[in-house]
């Protein structure tokens, strides 16, 4: 499609999608890079960019990229608030964004990052069972593990488990992960076995 018609931007990105998935990420971050010259109003595949640069080891440029893509589906998401493909490609951007600023060893721009990825849910005192699941796994995802661990314990707390079950879902596979970045392997192997 893209030698058919080599200012097809939709064609580019497609292109990277396909290159990354077979394994060259060097040739996705070309297409990508087209793509995003031929969008002229900021629609490039910033997120998909930023990812196939953490694939060989660029994370300050996939930064940036993932802060481009964070900015753009911020603003689509004020624009169109009850559009869910925005805010969760939002929440991809800076769940990543703030892994790169961790990778990066950049502990500031990390926790902006974070806050920006809780401020996309409820307040606290409103959040249902699910929201407090949701943000747990996003921000174990993030990199940010104790609140991850908090947020995974309310949800838990709220829905009344009794222990780990395979019936619990992901929050208690999230849990167990966390509980082992935070070096507490007791818990985590806890979890693990009642799970297996």
């Amino acid at each position: 499609a893209v030698e058919s018609d080599p200012k097809n931007a939709e064609a580019f990105r497609h292109l990277g999608d396909l290159l990354r998935k077979k394994g060259d990420p060097n040739g996705a971050i070309d297409a990508y890079s087209k793509c995003s010259e031929l969008s002229p109003d900021g629609t490039g595949p910033h997120n998909n960019l930023g990812l196939a640069l953490l694939d060989v080891g660029r994370t300050a440029e996939a930064a940036v990229a993932f802060k481009t893509a964070a900015t753009y589906f911020d603003r689509r998401a004020k624009a169109d608030p009850g559009n869910i493909t925005n805010r969760k490609n939002l929440q991809a951007s800076l769940t990543n964004l703030a892994k790169s600023h961790l990778a990066l060893g950049n502990q500031q721009a990390h926790e902006e990052a974070c806050q920006s990825l809780v401020a996309l849910f409820p307040p606290a005192a409103e959040r249902q069972v699910a929201d407090w699941g949701h943000l747990g796994q996003a921000l174990y995802r993030a990199g940010h593990y104790p609140d991850a661990q908090a947020a995974l314990e309310k949800t838990i707390e709220l829905r009344g488990d009794n222990g780990p079950s395979l019936q619990g879902g992901p929050r208690w596979w999230y849990l167990a992960l966390a509980h082992a970045k935070l070096g507490e392997k007791d818990q985590s192997l806890e979890i693990y076995e009642a799970l297996s």
